[in-house]
């Protein structure tokens, strides 16, 4: 049994969605592109807000693999018979790790709108998350035929924009900064604070600069005092922390988080620190923005 995702799945529902579903014939397989293809022009806005993409292969329609939820669970009134559709799931481009989509097995899609195509349709659906119980039950962010373009070839265009995702997000912190250097820590201690499970507690590193990749070199100091949550709280964990000896990339952001008295740069993103290793592709990256990969080639 898969894991129970959403809170109203531990109440007692006794209202299924319909078995039945319109039967059709599927559409015959095609290993080659469609002459004059082209990828939706939203492709890397899919991309960016699907946390699941994955062939599938519709069984029924206007039915659901789930209870219905009771109504406090669904304010959006997003459960629509009308908008819903059973698939198959035939092979995954995109999953979270933790949350694996095994072959053949059944889940259930709320469709932006009622659907247009008939049982045995096989489409790539770009999907977020529902609720989750004996299957899965997601909420579509978009669709293509899936006959327009192998599998291959779709799933590596999809890496493509991950990729490009990535370099953009980084590229626009890395310009967002005050400055980003390459710097050896030299030391650490905790500023004054309370000590909690559930908020940040900061720390100052002193952080000598051994390069500068945008942004003023130093002045009148080789070192900057470098702010960052040090704690493993939960609230906190994904902060990048710094440790005597690290030398890494650092982006660097005034200070207008901790409170803390005197200047000082903060790290708080995730992004805000990069391996030292990686020095020559960020500075390939901030002398050359990202650009999205092309959507007329498959």
């Amino acid at each position: 049994m898969r894991l129970f995702a959403a809170m109203f799945l531990l109440v007692a529902c006794t209202e299924v969605a319909p078995d039945g579903g319109r039967t059709g014939i599927p559409l015959p397989p095609d290993s080659t592109p469609h002459p004059g293809f082209y990828y939706p022009d939203n492709l890397v806005d899919l991309v960016a807000h699907s946390g699941w993409i994955f062939q599938g292969t519709v069984t029924q329609l206007h039915a659901a693999t789930e209870p219905m939820p009771p109504p406090w669970a669904d304010p959006n009134h997003q459960w629509d018979l009308d908008k819903m559709v059973i698939v198959s799931i035939d092979r995954v481009a995109v999953e979270p790790l933790q949350y694996e989509l095994p072959p053949a097995t059944q889940d259930t899609i709320i469709l932006l709108a009622p659907p247009a195509f008939d049982v045995g349709y096989q489409g790539y659906f770009f999907v977020s998350w529902y609720e989750a119980g004996n299957s899965w039950v997601f909420t579509e962010v978009g669709h293509m035929d899936a006959h327009a373009v192998p599998f291959e070839a779709f799933a590596h265009k999809v890496h493509q924009v991950q990729l490009y995702l990535a370099d953009r997000a980084l590229y626009d912190r890395m310009m967002g900064a005050d400055r980003v250097i390459l710097g050896a820590v030299q030391s650490v201690q905790r500023l004054p604070g309370p000590v909690t499970d559930n908020l940040p507690e900061w720390w100052e590193a002193q952080v000598a600069v051994d390069g500068t990749l945008r942004g003023p070199n130093p002045t009148t100091s080789p070192y900057y005092p470098v702010r960052y949550e040090g704690s493993q709280n939960e609230c906190c964990y994904r902060m990048p922390k710094l440790h005597v000896g690290d030398q890494a990339i650092l982006l660097l952001y005034p200070d207008t988080m901790t409170g803390q008295p005197g200047d000082a740069f903060l790290i708080y993103d995730p992004l805000d620190e990069q391996r030292a290793q990686d020095l020559v592709r960020l500075q390939a990256l901030l002398g050359a923005p990202p650009v999205p990969p092309p959507l007329d080639t498959p």
